[in-house]
């Protein structure tokens, strides 16, 4: 439950850093549009870089040699 409550966090803050840093109201039409494809690039580049991290340490000798 902690780990969930951790993941909707960071989701939630990401969105505010989008928001804030890209300076968009999004109550003006279009910048909805530009947050949702941001936000949208934003977990895919979270998604990705997680898969080639767990693919790196999958790959890992971890036996003792």
């Amino acid at each position: 439950m902690k780990l969930l409550m951790l993941a909707v966090m960071l989701i939630f803050i990401g969105a505010f850093f989008i928001v804030s840093n890209s300076n968009l109201a999004l109550g003006q039409e279009g910048n909805a549009q530009k947050f949702v494809s941001m936000y949208k690039t934003w977990i895919f580049s979270i998604t990705d870089n997680l898969l080639k991290t767990t693919g790196y340490m999958i790959k890992l000798d971890w036996l003792p040699k």
